[in-house]
């Protein structure tokens, strides 16, 4: 297995490199699997009595620091999980975990991927500070980001363009008149809570900071090096989306030949199927054969000067 291209590259040429590589992709996905078999269907009961949270959960009503970390550990857990089901699947009858089959996209697990960092590394944000006025002052951030991107969201659905009809300009003008009033409301009690909380309106107001911040500032609290989990988080960013760079890195380059004005060359990725368990030499149980039959590349050419 070979990823080139960029400063990250690395190339892993033998098979011990790429059962160590599927060891390690097979044991994280064991944890998502057993965290699925704890947690699925529980429902987050963070504010225990006496606790910091219950404590901010007080002073910030209706806006309570454990209904928004609640919310973003289910959407982790959510995304993890379906991303556990995409390469996992159900089990088939029979098949024990060695011999599970484990399913490699090409690129459809990113999505899930990004956002179950967002979300985790969002609710350690919201958690890591000591001291409570800085929790708060962090949720209601939050929660004003969120008024910042629902009018984003409302100004878009009815934004007016040529041709519309008059009853689609009076519709759309009454969905902006009514989350304006709406909104209204939800400032003013915010300013009320920051009030009770101590927290300056011109902190409330800034809203998020971008998420690699919120991702490098959430796993530093944690101990972690932040360079490794925001530069994942921004590799893992630009592969969600159609980003011809970060599928380059991710890539096989193959030397196709030389037209005279430079070399061409594919990057290659190999979306297929793999054994779970521990790859073995020699020849493969019929059933992982015939899933691997299944296998697709994607390939774009690409001329380097």
């Amino acid at each position: 297995m070979t990823v080139s291209g960029g400063p990250y590259s690395s190339r892993m040429t033998d098979q011990s490199a790429e059962q160590l590589a599927l060891r390690r992709l097979q044991h994280r996905l064991h944890l998502v699997g057993e965290l699925i078999r704890q947690r699925d269907g529980k429902h987050w009961d963070l504010a225990s009595d006496d606790s910091d949270i219950a404590r901010d959960d007080a002073v910030l009503a209706p806006f309570q620091l454990s209904h928004l970390v609640g919310h973003c550990l289910s959407l982790a857990f959510d995304n993890l999980r379906a991303t556990h089901a995409l390469m996992i699947g159900l089990r088939e009858p029979g098949v024990s975990d060695d011999e599970q089959q484990m399913r490699l996209p090409m690129a459809a697990h990113y999505p899930m991927l990004r956002s179950a960092i967002e979300a985790g590394a969002l609710a350690v944000w919201l958690l890591a500070p000591a001291e409570p006025i800085a929790r708060r002052t962090r949720l209601l951030r939050a929660r004003w980001e969120d008024i910042v991107q629902d009018k984003l969201l409302v100004l878009t659905m009815s934004e007016s363009e040529p041709g519309d009809l008059h009853a689609e300009r009076k519709r759309d003008a009454k969905m902006r008149q009514e989350y304006e009033k709406g909104v209204r409301v939800k400032k003013r009690r915010m300013r009320e809570v920051a009030d009770l909380a101590g927290v300056a309106y011109e902190e409330m107001y800034r809203g998020l900071p971008g998420f690699e911040q919120i991702v490098g500032e959430g796993v530093a609290d944690a101990g972690l090096r932040r360079r490794y989990a925001a530069g994942h988080w921004r590799l893992v960013s630009g592969l969600s989306h159609p980003s011809a760079s970060r599928s380059l890195i991710a890539s096989n380059m193959e030397e196709l030949g030389d037209d005279g004005q430079g070399s061409i060359r594919a990057g290659k990725w190999w979306a297929k199927t793999a054994k779970a368990g521990t790859p073995r030499p020699g020849p493969q149980p019929e059933r992982a054969r015939s899933r691997r039959a299944g296998q697709s590349t994607a390939s774009a050419d690409m001329r380097v000067g």
